[in-house]
């Protein structure tokens, strides 16, 4: 589909092209009409803007989403880990004796660090979040983008010219038989009307 500069230029050229008997009147008409579509032209490049940014966050997002696809199954492990370590907790409640206390130790170290790095891994998420909910946000503005297209198609079609609607009626000859058959039918007429005139 034609953007609206191109239409706006092929307006400006048609208007210009217009009968020097018209006159600069015509073309005062043109400039007010073209005027008209101004805010059109400022949502036009505004939404060029948004294209323009929309295709390297596209692409950021789509490796966000394998990185996340990373992550979900990189849960699924610490899960069954987390399973795997109640029994031994059980075991680091039965040691009692100093002897055991190292052991105690390095288990409780080993907790902390995954306390620590998955509450971490948490806390990463919360952004990811907050974006994911303005995106929603501003994308409401576009809500209403298909009712106002098909308005303005609505809208198009009232200014639509009766030479525009009109379908030209030509008939096209490009079968070497169809020709043929025309020659032999005006041969043939023509035999017909002299053979008349004779007569």
């Amino acid at each position: 589909m034609a953007s609206l500069e191109e239409i706006r230029k092929r307006f400006a050229k048609t208007s210009t092209s217009a009968p020097e008997a018209a006159g600069p009147a015509a073309q005062l008409l043109a400039d007010a009409t073209l005027k008209i579509f101004d805010p059109l032209k400022r949502f036009e490049v505004q939404v060029s803007e948004i294209m323009k940014v929309a295709e390297p966050l596209e692409r950021l997002l789509n490796q966000t989403a394998r990185t996340l696809d990373e992550v979900k199954t990189f849960r699924g492990e610490m899960e069954r880990l987390s399973r795997a370590y109640d029994g031994i907790k059980t075991f680091q409640a039965a040691l009692s004796s100093d002897a055991s206390r190292e052991l105690r130790e390095h288990f409780d170290g080993i907790a902390r660090v995954f306390h620590e790095n998955l509450a971490t891994a948490a806390a990463l998420l919360e952004p990811a979040r907050e974006f994911q909910q303005r995106i929603a946000e501003l994308a409401k503005v576009f809500d209403g983008l298909k009712p106002l297209q098909d308005q303005f198609n609505s809208l198009a079609a009232g200014f639509k010219s009766q030479a525009a609607v009109e379908t030209p009626k030509t008939i096209v000859l490009d079968q070497p038989a169809a020709t043929a058959a025309i020659a032999n039918a005006a041969i043939s007429a023509a035999g017909t009307a002299g053979n008349g005139r004779t007569a």
